[in-house]
């Protein structure tokens, strides 16, 4: 017999979404970009200890935002972006 048992029934789930957009300046292919998205980090339970606290779940916001630029005939690319995360963000 287990020396612990969880009888909790919390659940830990989420749909998370992505919304792009694409803007191509030249016939280069040069463009810039922005996105948007939710993430999410599960919770867990204790596995050990009745007396460890039950990890809940964290959610997230971010925004992105760059400049693709192709250089040399194509041979390379020059990129840029920008990050932004609103609010109470997971750690890195």
């Amino acid at each position: 017999m287990p020396a612990f048992t969880n009888d909790r029934r919390d659940r830990f789930s989420n749909v998370s979404a992505r919304v792009s957009a694409r803007y191509t300046l030249n016939d280069d292919d040069a463009n810039v970009y922005v996105t948007s998205s939710t993430g999410f980090k599960s919770g867990a339970y204790p596995s050990l200890s009745p007396t460890t606290p039950i990890t809940r779940p964290e959610k997230i916001r971010a925004v992105e935002g760059g400049l693709k630029i192709p250089l040399a005939h194509g041979r390379m690319l020059l990129t840029a972006a920008a990050f932004l995360r609103p609010g109470r963000c997971l750690p890195p």
